[in-house]
């Protein structure tokens, strides 16, 4: 079966992009009408409760747990398929419904102890905020299982875009009452995120009386019996995984709020734009090449090179983003945020942080994607050991660096885990499971290095040099920002060329179908 991650990966990239900018556009609407204090540290705080159980347990845990059986039961035809999917929403809704519920009432206790650098006031509009967006989180987390299992059926239009929901409807809130209270502010994303949920499940139907077109069938180990016990062996270290990785986020964010007012806010606006480009390119990639490396999981020589293929197409974008965004970091963050209460001081303070979060911007991408090839190949706890000497450097990192840097060193620290857990979840695939062709990936990386240092060069000086004939509105900053772009990304094309890495890039080669298995 000939299948090609090129057209889904751009509809995913280009509804990704739209729903981000919507992201976007509401973080600089509420950093224009609050400034960097106390209500955006509380809000951008509660938010990323919503963040992290999404990331916890849909992609972390769920996802790459329920995708691999759900496609051999559907793609075998099995009537098990839907009801395998009805017990793991109903068994997520019962739990994360009891969890939430306990959270809500206990949320006046633990907050002071997670931010215990927040005065009262932030501290209560903390909980406020959290008392609604706890409930939307969960919400948010059954829409992203019911998301993943139509990108299984080759469904991502709409998976893409519903994010953008809560955004549009603060949007919303934002205009018609500016300078709105934190917790109607909070409700109405809650419910935008309950949205999410109605909107994707009639889909879900949709696709079920469709005939099914998707990826060919996965084998089935014979010692896991049951579709519910597989996914459950799955799910264990996953969730185990995915928890531990969120404690990074809370390990940065105490040092932060022990730092002074405002540096959360600022930690957080950084890197949201520091990530935009690691979602658009590595995330939009992963949500498409998952399903494909699940299926070929058992054709060892076809699962490599769609593996490599997808590294090759994932390096140079985020390489030139991490020129741009190291090379004039001030101008980006000038562009998203600097208007309003949110001053020209906050936005020098906010660009040192996003140049230091972008130092980890390509490795973190490849990583990322290398986590789904482990999940692909279902070893879920190979990058257990791996969490764990990131998160052990991490602590040690975060606190020397906080020390001498202050919420710079958070940063820097942030991006050197990236590298040191990306090398090491390469080693795995290297040693464990062959299914990394790590000398290609090195000459590909040699090869846009001279190209990522000259277009970063290159950005930094023009940017300098514009900064002070044109001036600094609005029309000056977009001008100022095209002439960077456009400057810089022709250096890196043309020295990209002259290192022997062609900017062309092939599509992706079609894999023939899987031969028929004997049980088959």
């Amino acid at each position: 079966m000939a299948y090609s991650v090129q057209r889904p990966a751009i509809v995913v990239l280009v509804l990704t992009l739209g729903a981000n900018a919507l992201n976007y556009l509401r973080d600089a609407v509420l950093a224009a009408q609050y400034g960097a204090g106390p209500a955006t540290d509380a809000l951008f705080t509660a938010l990323l409760a919503p963040t992290i159980l999404q990331q916890m347990l849909v992609v972390g845990t769920l996802a790459p747990a329920v995708v691999p059986v759900y496609l051999e039961l559907h793609s075998r035809r099995q009537p098990g398929a839907r009801r395998f999917v009805i017990h793991v929403l109903t068994g997520t809704l019962l739990v994360l419904g009891v969890a939430t519920g306990l959270a809500v009432v206990s949320l006046p206790r633990w907050v002071p102890v997670i931010l215990p650098g927040f005065d009262a006031a932030t501290q209560r509009l903390t909980v406020q905020a959290l008392q609604f967006l706890l409930p939307g989180a969960l919400c948010l987390v059954l829409a992203g299982v019911v998301g993943v299992l139509l990108n299984a059926h080759q469904r991502f239009a709409w998976p893409a875009f519903v994010p953008a929901l809560s955004s549009l409807a603060a949007l919303v809130v934002l205009a018609r009452v500016p300078g709105a209270d934190i917790g109607l502010l909070a409700l109405v994303m809650a419910l935008a995120m309950g949205l999410e949920l109605l909107v994707l499940l009639p889909l879900l139907a949709a696709a079920w009386r469709r005939p099914y077109t998707g990826l060919p069938a996965v084998g089935r180990p014979a010692w896991l019996a049951t579709p519910l016990r597989r996914a459950g062996v799955l799910a264990m270290p996953l969730l185990v995984y995915a928890s531990l990785a969120q404690v990074v986020t809370l390990i940065e964010r105490t040092f932060a709020s022990r730092l002074g007012e405002g540096v959360v806010a600022r930690l957080t606006l950084a890197q949201k734009a520091s990530t935009l480009p690691l979602f658009l390119v590595a995330g939009s990639l992963a949500v498409v090449l998952f399903p494909r490396l699940a299926a070929l999981s058992d054709h060892p020589t076809d699962f490599r090179r769609t593996l490599s293929d997808g590294l090759r197409m994932t390096l140079p974008p985020l390489l030139l983003c991490t020129a741009w965004l190291v090379g004039a970091s001030r101008l980006w963050v000038a562009i998203l945020y600097q208007r309003g209460a949110f001053s020209a001081a906050d936005t020098a303070q906010t660009a040192q942080l996003l140049a230091g979060y972008a130092l980890g911007l390509t490795t973190a991408g490849i990583g990322a994607i290398l986590l789904k090839a482990l999940h692909a190949r279902q070893d879920v706890r190979s990058p257990l050991w791996v969490l764990v000497v990131t998160l052990g450097s991490y602590l040690v990192l975060a606190g020397v660096l906080s020390r001498a840097l202050g919420a710079a060193g958070l940063a820097l620290a942030l991006s050197a885990i990236s590298v040191i857990s990306t090398l090491l979840l390469g080693l795995v695939l290297v040693v464990r499971h062959h299914s990394l062709a790590v000398r290609r990936l090195i000459g590909h990386l040699l090869r846009l290095l001279p190209a990522t240092l000259a277009a970063m060069a290159v950005a930094w000086a023009v940017e300098g040099a514009l900064a002070a004939t044109l001036g600094t509105g609005f029309a000056a900053l977009l001008l100022r920002a095209a002439a960077v772009t456009i400057s810089s990304g022709l250096v890196f094309v043309v020295c990209a060329q002259l290192c022997g890495f062609g900017l062309l890039c092939r599509p992706l080669r079609p894999s023939p179908a899987p031969a028929p298995t004997a049980s088959e």
